[in-house]
């Protein structure tokens, strides 16, 4: 549970994951650099944007491909 602002790095530990308390269906964009990087910069980067919503019994993400 947290942030992550412009520019902030994350970098995932066994176990670790997202935690989403809201309860209204929301964009969520998770933008990322690929290790190792390629020789072509534009295959280091990936966005990727999820409809998402916590917080209930019911948790869902939906991966959003046309909007990457």
């Amino acid at each position: 549970m947290g942030v992550l602002y412009p520019g902030e790095t994350w970098i995932t530990k066994s176990g670790d994951g997202l935690l989403f308390l809201n309860f209204i269906p929301r964009i969520f964009n998770i933008e990322y650099e690929m290790i190792p990087i390629y020789s072509n910069p534009e295959n280091n980067y990936i966005k990727q944007v999820y409809l998402v919503r916590g917080g209930g019994v019911f948790l869902f993400w939906k991966h959003l491909p046309f909007l990457d």
